[in-house]
């Protein structure tokens, strides 16, 4: 009678330190999942201060000009491309600026418009 009380006994702790192990692995696997998507969140909020800086860029527009024009301060318009996340107001007043939807200002910018902008391609010299 006592050995299976310390078998049953046995039983439970082994089956906690496998559900812990267990346990901790999907907790891992998940923490995982979270950053990917979490990262995917912050590409997404990226699109918007890359067009902008894409049309600043093609514009020739400072941050402090375009802070000036929509009545941000510096620190606050570099805050806000960095980051991505302006408030309806902002968006509203950018899109203004350039001419555009909001739509249009959140949507992604492709490589080789961004390229154009800030990786220009040298023009090759003819050596004959």
């Amino acid at each position: 009678m006592g050995s299976e009380i310390v078998d049953s006994n046995l039983n439970i702790f082994f089956k906690k330190n496998i559900d812990n192990k267990q346990n901790k692995r999907y907790k891992r696997k998940m923490s995982k999942r979270k950053k990917k998507k979490e990262n995917n969140f912050v590409m997404k909020q990226n699109h918007f201060s890359a067009r902008v800086r894409v049309l600043m860029a093609q514009r020739k527009i400072s941050v402090s000009e375009l802070a000036k024009k929509i009545g941000k301060t510096d620190a606050a318009m570099s805050g806000i491309l960095r980051y991505g996340h302006p408030g309806y107001d902002t968006l509203k007043k950018i899109s203004e600026l350039f001419g555009m939807s909001i739509e249009e200002l959140m949507s992604p910018v492709s490589m080789e418009e961004y390229a154009k902008c800030f990786y220009p391609q040298k023009k090759e010299k003819n050596n004959e």
